[in-house]
């Protein structure tokens, strides 16, 4: 594994910021089995505890706790070839804004 470049460290949330999973967020199963986030009424929010950087960044993967699970958040590819993966988060910052990872 690499570390995160200064290139694309804008591309990760923050360690313990609070995120909510947007719908079709792709979270690792484990035995190569990724599950989708349903649309829900509610969203679901967590919390991001590590970043764990791939030689590919297209196979970068977040953990984030939600309740008291832990939960391997995989980046979703592009709608296209120029698009970059992208983790499909809203982080919630202290200044009550939003940013999407």
């Amino acid at each position: 594994m690499s570390p995160k470049s200064s290139k694309n460290s804008d591309q990760w949330p923050r360690i313990n910021a609070m995120v909510a999973l947007n719908p079709d967020t792709r979270l690792d199963c484990g035995e190569n089995k990724v599950a989708i986030v349903p649309q829900y009424e509610e969203e679901v929010i967590g919390i991001v505890i590590s970043h764990s950087p791939a030689f590919d960044w297209r196979f970068d993967s977040l953990e984030v706790m939600v309740e008291d699970q832990i939960y391997r958040v995989l980046r979703t590819p592009g709608s296209t070839l120029s698009e970059p993966p992208y983790f499909n988060l809203r982080q919630y910052n202290d200044d009550g804004t939003t940013e999407q990872f």
